[in-house]
């Protein structure tokens, strides 16, 4: 048995259908067979669809110096931000795990 999560993104414009939602899913498990990690008589058990909108930070070149000014003068009060919110970036949960172990060893 497996165990495996999947994200599948779409364009902010995209119409996301019944249809749309079981070709991505077909190609999904047809490029997860090609490359090798499932097999072609793998069955699929379960799977949930969940739509979020927005489901990540969207950062443009334009508010990168106004995060860094705000992120400067918070941390000047002792209020540090990370994480992927927190530091208004995308990063995994290991890159967020790491980045609160440096800034606890340097508080």
């Amino acid at each position: 048995k497996l165990s495996m999560y999947v994200e599948i993104g779409f364009a902010k414009n995209d119409e996301i259908t019944e249809s749309t939602i079981k070709k991505q899913l077909e190609l999904t498990l047809e490029n997860l067979v090609a490359d090798g990690f499932l097999q072609a008589d793998n069955n699929l058990c379960d799977y949930e669809v969940i739509i979020m909108d927005p489901a990540y930070v969207h950062i443009s070149t334009d508010t990168d110096d106004k995060i860094k000014e705000l992120k400067e003068k918070l941390a000047a009060a002792g209020i540090y931000t990370i994480g992927r919110y927190g530091g208004w970036t995308y990063c995994s949960m290991e890159d967020c795990m790491l980045e609160a172990a440096e800034l606890s060893s340097k508080l």
